[in-house]
């Protein structure tokens, strides 16, 4: 099936993020970090519930140390109602 759009989708991660200090775990973070992108395929981005950048999130997201995916909803598309040729039903 080819699509000539993308689909809406919006996935919501818990990731940790370990700060070193001469190799060694001096810190950790947890951050919730959520992001969307609409039929259009326009990207948002969520960091602890604010407002952020699309590009702080796939940062958070890439050198997290921990990543675990705690939700991921697909819209279902709109189907056009179907038009009858006598009336209404």
């Amino acid at each position: 099936m080819i699509q000539d759009k993308p689909r809406s989708i919006t996935r919501t991660w818990t990731v940790t993020t370990a700060h070193e200090m001469d190799r060694v775990v001096v810190m950790t973070t947890t951050h919730t970090v959520t992001l969307s992108a609409d039929h259009a395929g326009h990207l948002t981005a969520q960091v602890d519930g604010q407002p952020s950048t699309p590009q702080r999130a796939d940062h958070l997201l890439r050198t997290a140390a921990q990543r675990a995916l705690l939700s991921e909803t697909r819209p279902l598309p709109l189907l056009p109602v179907p038009a009858f040729p006598w009336g209404a039903a």
